[in-house]
């Protein structure tokens, strides 16, 4: 007997998770909060662009302890940072699912600390003296 859930899961038309995603920014506007739940073992995410997104909408983020994302997402102020185990996300998820108070403080912070760190206004200067002049002043 072949199980439902298994089967339906291998379809391809089911499997298109990868690359750009039409529509995501404005679904990503009516989020309570956004997960990004690849494990540190299988994927090491070297900066966190999805995780900045949801930041700049005001989104805080659940996620693993994973390459940038450690220094993105601070801990119980833009989101939290779970440890190795879907059992820890899930208990961060139902945490921010459970106290819109405590979510919505961390979603007012991550965009604060979206517009302070990663916003076009913050990173496009500098960026502009490395490509004219090859270097950053600090």
């Amino acid at each position: 007997m072949r199980r439902r859930g298994f089967r339906l899961a291998l379809l391809p038309d089911r499997r298109d998770w990868e690359g750009f995603r039409e529509g995501a920014l404005q679904l990503l506007r009516y989020a309570y909060l956004y997960v990004r739940s690849s494990p540190p073992t299988r994927v090491n995410e070297s900066f966190g662009r999805s995780v900045v997104e949801a930041m700049a909408l005001g989104v805080p983020t659940v996620c693993f302890r994973s390459g940038a994302l450690q220094e993105i997402v601070v801990h119980e102020k833009t989101g939290l940072i779970c440890e190795e185990s879907a059992g820890d996300l899930a208990k961060g998820m139902a945490r921010m699912l459970s106290s819109p108070e405590f979510r919505n403080l961390c979603g007012r912070q991550a965009f604060e600390r979206f517009a302070n760190s990663y916003s076009p206004r913050v990173t496009r200067d500098p960026w502009l003296e490395v490509f004219s002049t090859g270097s950053a002043s600090r």
